[in-house]
């Protein structure tokens, strides 16, 4: 030993430095090795399956996507070197325990994060994948009084919606909903069994037509109105009972808007088991120009059928509510030629797999002035009455 030592020590540098490489060369060798084995055993079942139905050529290619997939990141690298060769530094680089280093190449072979349950879960349950979670934590908001929502709102006052005066000489109940205990208003119904179920998912959708914001952060924009405007005209002219729903959906999160909504409908539905119809009152965005007809010598805004379908969520009732918007349809150009835009089936679902005649109406768009839009609510609630109509008379 200490001969070689001498001997060693007596070559030249060069030779020196190239034993060294050797050492490192062979090192990173067998390091490589292991994780290609390890890469082998983790993807062993997907071997046998593409060996038994594609052969060889298929394994080769499904194991090299696999091992392309794996990557370390530089300081992992360096970890990796430090554990076999401690006595290596790396200036500005911390230091990786075995614990963590270990995580990490776990992480980076099979995609399975130790520090989160998420990814865990994944790789045991494979179907957690590809399904889609709908239920989203609610947080407890104190919605505004119907009256407070349309308190101010700096150059756009003409446009917001005049509180309850309580003009129809109904009242208003308060409801009081399991998710969250959270508070809903509801407008009250003419009689016990109202036929017809109002609400508004996007309540702060307003009409620009006449220079108005597109929106009221927070507030019931002129949707709100237009969605009110229906309800007093079928109970007041049509004598058709209905309820509606004042709770604000899309505040202070947008993107609850629908999650919101869906309980207003539940609740609507558990409370007034009568509903025959269930309506979504909203306005058209993105549209270039306002779509107008005029019927009686007044403007009014064209309006959209929205039929949700099954392709992102289960619904189970898109066929039926299909159907029931192609026969509110014919009932439009029947009694109003010009006034409907349509129905047009979407990938959504919008909360229409609650009832089996829910539609969602876009009264008007965005360039429509609120006068246009509130025409087409009384033009609507003159047709929904009718199709009411043909509903009891089994014409449905």
């Amino acid at each position: 030993m200490r001969k070689m030592t001498f001997v060693i020590g007596y070559w030249p540098g060069s030779r020196r430095r190239l034993f060294g490489r050797l050492k490192i060369s062979f090192f990173l060798v067998c390091l490589m090795g292991f994780f290609g084995l390890l890469v082998f055993l983790n993807s062993a079942d997907k071997q046998e399956s593409l060996a038994a139905g594609k052969g060889a050529n298929a394994v080769t290619a499904g194991l090299q996507k696999l091992v392309g997939q794996v990557s370390f990141s530089d300081d992992e690298l360096k970890g990796i070197l430090q554990q076999g060769m401690p006595m290596l530094e790396f200036k500005e680089v911390e230091y990786m325990s075995p614990i963590r280093l270990a995580a990490s190449v776990l992480s980076a072979v099979t995609t399975v994060d130790l520090d989160g349950p998420t990814g865990l879960f994944k790789s045991q349950i494979s179907y957690m994948e590809e399904l889609e979670l709908e239920a989203v934590t609610i947080p407890i908001v104190d919605s505004p009084s119907y009256s407070e929502s349309f308190d101010s709102v700096p150059g756009d006052s003409e446009n917001q919606i005049p509180a309850d005066t309580g003009e129809s000489g109904e009242s208003t109940e308060v409801v009081n909903e399991k998710p969250g205990d959270q508070e809903q208003k509801v407008q009250g119904s003419s009689g016990d069994n109202p036929l017809v179920g109002i609400y508004n998912t996007h309540n702060s959708e307003n009409y620009s037509g006449e220079g108005k914001a597109a929106k009221v952060e927070g507030l019931n924009g002129g949707v709100v109105r237009v969605a009110e405007v229906l309800e007093k005209t079928l109970k007041e002219t049509y004598n058709v009972p209905a309820v509606r729903s004042l709770q604000i959906h899309d505040y202070p999160d947008w993107n609850l808007s629908y999650t919101k909504s869906k309980e207003t409908g539940k609740s609507l539905l558990s409370k007034h088991p009568s509903i025959q119809v269930l309506l979504d009152i909203h306005r058209d965005a993105g549209v270039k120009e306002r779509h107008t007809v005029e019927i009686n010598g007044r403007k009014a805004a064209k309006v959209l059928i929205i039929v949700g379908s099954a392709q992102r969520l289960e619904n189970p009732n898109w066929k039926k509510n299909k159907e029931f918007a192609e026969k509110v349809d014919v009932k439009m150009d029947e009694l109003y030629p010009g006034l409907s835009r349509g129905v047009r089936v979407q990938s959504g679902r919008y909360n229409q797999h609650l009832h089996p005649r829910a539609i969602l109406l876009e009264m008007g768009n965005a360039k429509n002035s609120l006068a246009e839009a509130e025409a087409s609510a009384e033009l609507m609630a003159h047709v929904l009455s009718e199709v009411l109509k043909d509903l009891s008379e089994k014409k449905l």
